[in-house]
């Protein structure tokens, strides 16, 4: 595999391993500057592998605030409010 391919792919996968959210600017700046494109492969761009992502449940795209979040992050949020009714 070419190098800025590589670069592309490990920075998505670093960004997507902190469970941090993110925007697509946010990332596609940072794979940049380590000298990465904007795809994983010739044929196939960051959004199209994000997109997997998605489809696996692992992220999705917050319109509100423009960024990708991740699932387990509402399943967090779903549980605190589960304990609480629970609880009460």
């Amino acid at each position: 595999m070419c190098k800025p391919f590589e670069i592309a792919e490990k920075t998505v996968r670093e960004y997507i391993s902190k469970e941090i959210p993110f925007s697509y600017n946010e990332l596609l700046s940072e794979i940049i500057k380590r000298g990465g494109i904007n795809r994983v492969a010739p044929v196939y761009s960051i959004k199209d592998f994000l997109e997997e992502y998605i489809e696996d449940r692992v992220l999705f795209y917050d319109n509100e605030t423009r960024q990708y979040k991740f699932m387990s992050y509402i399943r967090k949020i779903y549980q605190k409010e589960l304990e609480a009714v629970v609880l009460d």
